[in-house]
C-alpha cells in the first residue's frame, strides 16, 4: 500500500511539473541524517534512492530527473551545511565524506559494501557539481526542488560528543537554526536577484508519536522560520516508530527510519510537493515583481500615486490567481499565504509601493 501510495503522488508530481512546463527536474536531498536516508538497525542509501519509481515516471512524462545528495550520516549540523554551500563542496567531496561516515558509523550500524558505495556515492568526475551549480541553474524548463532536513546536528554532537552541560538542550537547536536561516536567506537572494526559482521543503524533525518532544521544541521554530520566505513550505513529518524488529528477531533502538518508514516520509514528502508547487511558484515570482518595482520606484526618487500602487499589486495578484485557476486549484490558500507574506514583508522590501496597498489588497 505505501509503494501504490508513492506511485500515486508520484505520477501527480509528473502531471503538475509538465503543466508548469518543468522539462528538468533538479531533485536535492539537504542536511542530516534523514537526509542522507541512513540507519543504524537497517540498510542505509541515499533519501532519494528510496523513491525508485519516480524517475521512469517522469521521464515518461518527458521530464528528466537530477537527483543529489548534500547530507552526511556525521557532522551534519547545519552550520557545516552552510559552509558547504558557500565554499563550493562538491558531490564528490560529499561522497567521500559518505565513505568516511561509513567506517565511524560501522560500529553502530550496518556496514556498506564496495558494490554499495561504488552504487550510492561513486568519486568520478560527473559528480564534481557543487550546491551553488544547482541553484544557479535557471530557465524555463528548470525546477529545483530542495528537501531540507536539519535541526538536529547540533543538539547530538552536544549530548554524544561531551558538551558543556548548559548545552545540553535548547542551545545545539537554536545553533543550527541561525545556520538553516543562513541557508534559506541565501537562496532567496538567488531566487530574487537572479531570476531563479528554488523551492525548499523544510521538514520537521522527528516524529516519535506519543513522544511529542519535537512538537514542543524545534518544528514550531522550522514552522515559523518558512513563513518568512515566499520559496519556502514547512512539511511536518509522519509519524514514524523508534523501536523495530531486525531480520534476526532483534529489537533495535533507531531514530532514523526502517524501510518502510522512509517509504511512507517519501510519500509524504511528493505529497507536500504536489500540494505546494504552483502555489509557492507563483508566490516567488509575486515576491520578486514586487521587489523590483519597489526599487525602481526608489531609484526614480518619484512617488507613484496610490491608486497606480493599488491598480498595480491587484494586478499582479490577479494575474497569479488565475494562473493557479487554469491548473484547477483553488487560489483561497495562495491568498492567505501571499497575505501573511506580504504583510510581513512590506516596511522592509516594497516600502515605495506603499505599505497600505500592498496590506489593503490582501486582507
Amino acid at each position: 500500500m505505501v509503494k501504490r501510495n508513492q506511485i500515486t503522488e508520484n505520477i501527480k508530481l509528473a502531471l503538475t511539473l509538465k503543466e508548469n512546463g518543468v522539462k528538468k527536474l533538479n531533485l536535492s536531498s539537504w542536511g542530516n541524517s534523514i537526509a542522507s536516508g541512513y540507519s543504524m538497525a537497517f540498510e542505509t542509501k541515499p533519501l532519494l534512492e528510496r523513491n525508485t519509481t519516480l524517475e521512469e515516471i517522469l521521464k515518461d512524462h518527458g521530464i528528466t530527473l537530477q537527483k543529489s545528495h548534500f547530507a552526511r550520516f556525521e557532522n551534519n549540523n547545519d552550520e557545516n551545511v552552510f559552509e558547504w554551500l558557500i565554499t563550493s563542496k562538491t558531490q564528490r567531496d560529499i561522497n567521500q565524506d559518505a565513505r568516511v561516515d561509513d567506517t565511524w558509523m560501522a560500529k553502530q550500524g550496518r556496514k556498506l559494501t564496495e558494490e554499495e558505495l561504488e552504487k550510492y556515492y561513486p568519486e568520478t568526475e560527473e559528480q564534481a557539481f557543487t550546491m551553488q551549480d544547482i541553484l544557479r541553474e535557471k530557465g524555463s524548463g528548470i525546477s529545483n526542488i530542495i528537501i531540507y532536513n536539519g535541526a538536529t546536528g547540533s543538539f547530538l554532537d552536544n549530548n554524544t560528543r561531551g558538551g558543556k552541560l548548559s548545552h545540553r538542550l535548547m542551545h545545539g537547536v537554536k545553533r543550527d537554526c541561525t545556520s538553516i536561516e543562513a541557508v534559506l536567506k541565501y537562496i532567496q537572494i538567488l531566487n530574487r536577484n537572479y531570476q531563479t526559482n528554488t523551492q525548499v521543503y523544510l521538514c520537521g524533525s522527528l516524529n516519535l508519536g506519543k513522544l511529542p518532544i519535537s512538537s514542543m521544541t524545534i518544528d514550531p521554530k522550522l514552522r515559523k522560520m518558512a513563513k518568512n520566505y515566499a520559496n519556502v513550505v514547512y512539511v511536518p513529518s509522519p509519524e514514524h516508530r523508534f523501536l523495530y524488529h531486525t531480520e534476526d528477531g532483534k529489537t533495535a533502538l533507531d531514530i532514523h527510519y526502517d524501510e518502510t518508514d522512509y517509504h511512507n516520509f517519501q510519500t509524504h514528502l511528493i505529497h507536500s510537493i504536489n500540494e505546494n508547487y504552483a502555489k509557492t511558484k507563483n508566490l516567488i515570482e509575486l515576491d520578486r515583481s514586487l521587489l523590483q518595482e519597489s526599487r525602481n520606484i526608489e531609484a526614480s526618487r518619484t512617488r507613484r500615486s496610490e491608486e497606480w500602487s493599488y491598480d498595480f499589486v491587484g494586478g499582479l495578484i490577479k494575474e497569479h490567481c488565475q494562473d493557479l485557476e487554469r491548473q484547477g486549484q483553488n487560489p483561497v490558500s495562495f491568498l492567505k499565504r501571499a497575505k501573511s507574506y506580504l504583510q510581513n514583508r512590506s516596511p522592509y522590501d516594497f516600502y515605495y509601493i506603499g505599505q497600505k496597498n500592498v496590506a489593503k489588497y490582501v486582507k
